[in-house]
């Protein structure tokens, strides 16, 4: 179970960084970003838009989840859900190739 643990925390830890040839289009609820070296179009809600804007390589997970935290009013359950999510939101950037 510390295994576990210690996982947990180092992927906290991790700050990614966005790719930065993709562009971005703003949309009232929406941004869509074009990867020109792929041909892919990634259309993320408010909230990976959100996580997004933080894979800056300065950010960690854990920093992502407080600045979420912290813009959103949220209750204890959906902050215990915050990190799962943002982590979750990461790696489909990653699986995707939008960030490193």
């Amino acid at each position: 179970m510390n295994g576990q643990n210690e996982k947990g925390d180092e992927i906290s830890k991790k700050a990614p960084c966005r790719k930065d040839s993709l562009m971005l289009r703003d949309l009232d609820e929406e941004t869509i970003l074009y990867d020109p070296d792929t041909r892919q179009i990634h259309i993320l809600n408010k909230t990976a838009f959100l996580v997004w804007q933080l894979c800056d390589g300065m950010h960690s997970i854990a920093d992502m989840t407080a600045a979420i935290t912290r813009t959103c009013s949220l209750t204890q359950g959906e902050i215990d859900r915050i990190e799962h999510d943002v982590r979750s939101i990461v790696s489909d950037f990653e699986a995707q190739g939008m960030v490193k």
